[in-house]
């Protein structure tokens, strides 16, 4: 692995790295920085001061103007991809050697014309990864087929009546395969979950649901 390459990992990474004359300063969260890390750094100490050091002396050269303007917005739009990646390696638990080839790749592709477009792609992986990640709603609904009030030779409602918990004429058929929530639902012996609908929905209030 190349210095270059070491630095890339970290940024991926959320770390932070700076030279101050002959050190390095190092900023990065809780557990980030391992002893095998810490080795790393001390094997490419001076390749790494000199290519911040060189990032350093191009800063202030962008701000003598002496750096052509079209490398501007590269820059900018590499840091966006680079922040944005960072967000993405973390939702997917990339390696780190992934994502130092990643970043290099970009790096030496990225164009003004399509900064944008690598931009995007980033974007529309992690959306993709955080809707993976959303936990997925149970449905509390049953059916009638579920409970004991429903007449089994005529699929009649036991339960209904006006007014009642199942709020409709006597002799109500209804729909046995329509997942609801119900007032009147009362579960068949077999059923593990033994919570009448009144247990189950106690905001639900009187009729069918």
């Amino acid at each position: 692995m190349s210095a270059s390459a070491l630095l890339s990992e970290l940024r991926a990474a959320g770390v932070t790295l700076a030279a101050t004359g002959d050190r390095l300063k190092i900023e990065a969260a809780p557990g980030i920085i391992t002893p095998a890390l810490t080795a790393r750094l001390k094997a490419f100490k001076p390749e790494l001061l000199a290519i911040l050091a060189g990032n350093a002396a191009a800063n202030d050269a962008d701000e003598r103007d002496t750096e052509p303007a079209q490398s501007l917005p590269i820059q900018s739009s590499f840091a966006e991809f680079e922040r944005l990646f960072a967000r993405l390696a973390s939702l997917a638990r990339y390696p780190a050697d992934f994502c130092a080839e990643v970043l290099s790749n970009v790096r030496a592709r990225m164009t003004p014309e399509n900064a944008r477009a690598e931009i995007d792609v980033v974007r529309e992986l992690i959306i993709e990864w955080e809707l993976a990640a959303l936990p997925l709603q149970e449905d509390d609904r049953i059916t009638c087929r579920d409970c004991v009030n429903r007449r089994t030779y005529d699929g009649v409602c036991k339960a209904a009546e006006v007014g009642g918990m199942v709020n409709a004429m006597r002799g109500y058929v209804p729909d046995a395969t329509l997942p609801h929530r119900c007032a009147g639902f009362t579960p068949k012996p077999s059923a593990e979950d033994k919570r009448t609908g009144a247990e189950r929905w106690p905001n639900l209030g009187t009729g069918e649901q």
